[in-house]
């Protein structure tokens, strides 16, 4: 088989594609991961075909500009939007669509569902969707990206109301991509609302039911997998200076917000809250930059900054990680066994605090924008010292340890193809 797999997001969603990848290399397939520009590198790192996407995401999401729409209102936010997504999604399309044109599968992303109907329909391929959290209709927790009330035929009914609002924002955007580069009609509103509705691609949920159960009425046939762990690169080796601060002292917790978007002066304002708690609290910190602007300048001794560290060794050495939840770093730090704070910033990530919490392995989630430096400096000692998170995280990794996600993942695509 010849696969092709969009990959559209961070990092995180990157990732446990190429362990798929990999394992699907090891079965004899072809293989090929389309994703941002700024990947390239680490897909490459493990030997496995990249095609680029759009551009760099960054780039694409300028911080500062973001800032600036904020505060000038909803109103050019939506302006900004509708500005700049038509080009962005017309060369999304082109590269997707140079990048699958062999394909006999294609394999996608939570975010790759949206070209994935388009490039379908044009290719005459099949699709299977990945999903690294829950998603379908459930009346225990409504869709990420909407509120979070009580009601139990709302939260169902959420889930269909937010997809057909993100398939329809973004339909006069892809209505162009489909006229210049996939030469089709574009789609009204009612076309789009039956194409969309009828498109019900196989799923496959690459996390852990040990993390996340499937609820009783879960309205889903997907298949829960087990995470796709993917481990560092053979030839990867720490930068000298993260490991002569490691030597230095005490295990310090490590920081990552990971693809969240500060601007320089949000990011400011959360590197000194970071370096003041961590002093208060007497504890070290090795803080990933990410895409923000965090811990730019000169740092306090018990501090380190630093970019491209690999996280599934990065993990191993370090006392606890304080991250934003997002999929991928959530399940990084369940693999190694750490303690965890998350503070969420929006989607999905409240979801995964919740369950870093429910689990035991760390304390309640504290949404970003609400940390103080005294509440702050109070969660990271907990992190070192509270046996009963350390012992939670570290019984939890010894279950995860026995999965094999990636193995049943092929295993269920043999099946299906």
């Amino acid at each position: 088989m010849n696969y092709c797999i969009l990959a559209l997001g961070s990092r995180g969603d990157v990732q446990p594609f190429i362990a798929l990848a990999l394992g699907l290399q090891a079965e004899g397939h072809q293989v090929v991961i389309a994703a941002a520009h700024d990947y390239r590198s680490l897909v490459e790192s493990y030997g496995c075909r990249f095609a680029p996407l759009v551009g760099s995401i960054p780039a694409l999401l300028d911080p500062e500009h973001m800032a600036v729409d904020l505060a000038a209102g909803r109103g050019a936010i939506i302006k900004q939007f509708l500005q700049q997504t038509p080009p962005i999604i017309r060369q999304l399309i082109a590269d997707a669509l140079a990048a699958c044109q062999t394909a006999d599968c294609l394999i996608v992303s939570s975010l790759g569902m949206w070209p994935a109907l388009h490039l379908a329909e044009h290719l005459h391929i099949p699709v299977v969707l990945v999903h690294l959290h829950p998603y379908a209709a459930s009346s225990q927790t409504a869709h990420h990206f909407a509120p979070q009330l009580a009601w139990p035929s709302y939260r169902r009914m959420s889930y269909r109301v937010a997809e057909q609002l993100q398939w329809q924002v973004l339909r006069m955007a892809f209505n162009q991509a489909r006229q210049q580069i996939l030469q089709r009609p574009s789609l009204s509103i009612g076309q789009l609302w039956q194409r969309s509705h009828n498109f019900q691609p196989p799923t496959l949920y690459a996390y852990s039911a040990l993390v996340a159960p499937p609820p009783a009425n879960w309205l889903d046939d997907g298949t829960i997998t087990g995470y796709w762990s993917l481990a560092a690169a053979t030839d990867w080796q720490a930068p000298t200076l993260v490991q002569q601060f490691l030597a230095a002292g005490s295990a310090p917790i490590t920081i990552s917000f990971g693809s969240m978007l500060h601007g320089q002066k949000r990011g400011a304002e959360l590197s000194q809250l970071l370096t003041a708690a961590s002093q208060k609290a007497k504890v070290r910190l090795i803080i990933n930059q990410g895409w923000g602007d965090l811990a730019q300048g000169r740092l306090p001794s018990n501090c380190l900054a630093i970019n491209g560290l690999a996280y599934t060794w990065l993990f191993e050495q370090v006392a606890a990680v304080v991250h934003h939840g997002g999929a991928g770093v959530t399940a990084t730090a369940f693999g190694a066994g750490k303690p965890a704070l998350v503070t969420p910033f929006l989607g999905d990530q409240y979801f995964w605090g919740q369950r870093v919490y429910d689990l035991k392995a760390g304390p309640a989630p504290v949404p970003a924008n609400q940390l103080q430096i005294t509440q702050l400096a109070n969660l990271l000692r907990s992190l070192i010292e509270r046996d009963d998170y350390h012992a939670a995280a570290q019984q939890l990794a010894t279950q995860l340890a026995q999965e094999q996600g990636v193995t049943k993942a092929i295993a269920w695509l043999k099946q299906r193809f």
